[in-house]
């Protein structure tokens, strides 16, 4: 069982929790509306994909403002936590404005390739350098 004071454990489930509702809503209720078509298209493989990604950076913005609101946080430690927190949210828009650039794709392939490769990577440098700075 685990403690009631156990921070770690707070912290994860509030991530889980924030993950699961930006999910539902961004994920899961687009892909109901498109079910009731007759065939499946990449993309709704492609947004079932970046939902675990979404799921990694929604765990890391959890710590980050975690750390944020801690009392001991210098001010120089606040302003890389605020420009993480803003690139969370700004990168986004970047990949999408990335795909609706190029509409017309060869192949699927290069489709998930830019899409999917792009939102893996800032996932994955997101997680670790928000590892390290909350690790300070």
């Amino acid at each position: 069982m685990i403690p009631i004071g156990d921070l770690q454990a707070k912290l994860l489930s509030i991530g889980i929790g924030w993950a699961l509702g930006e999910s539902i809503f961004n994920n899961f209720v687009y892909n109901i509306m498109q079910i009731w078509g007759n065939e499946i298209k990449i993309e709704y493989i492609t947004t079932a994909l970046s939902a675990n990604f979404d799921l990694l950076e929604v765990l890391t913005l959890v710590g980050l403002v975690h750390t944020l609101a801690l009392k001991t946080t210098t001010q120089a430690m606040s302003v890389i936590l605020y420009t993480l927190i803003l690139m969370r949210f700004m990168v986004p828009v970047y990949l999408r404005s990335m795909r609706e650039g190029h509409e017309e794709y060869s192949t699927w392939y290069e489709e998930v390739a830019c899409v999917l490769g792009g939102k893996a990577v800032f996932a994955v440098m997101f997680w670790l350098v928000g590892k390290a700075v909350t690790a300070q």
